[in-house]
């Protein structure tokens, strides 16, 4: 069997208070990050976007609602 995997990208590697901590690895990661609990609303993930913290946002219903999420 073939055992080569492929990496996409992680999932919210540090805390989701570690802004500094996904910084880091969104600038040096041979991968994209994508942010998931850091990213609560539309503020955060624009946030996230200015300050380079992801390549990816995992946006979730439940999380945020529909029109946070949508927005």
């Amino acid at each position: 069997s073939d055992s080569t995997w492929i990496l996409n990208f992680f999932e919210q590697p540090v805390a989701r208070e570690d802004r500094e901590g996904m910084i880091a690895l969104a600038t040096r990661a041979s991968v994209p990050i994508c942010a998931d609990e850091s990213a609560r609303n539309a503020a955060d993930v624009l946030s996230l976007i200015k300050d380079g913290a992801a390549q990816a946002v995992n946006l979730k219903l439940m999380k945020s609602g529909l029109w946070e999420t949508l927005a």
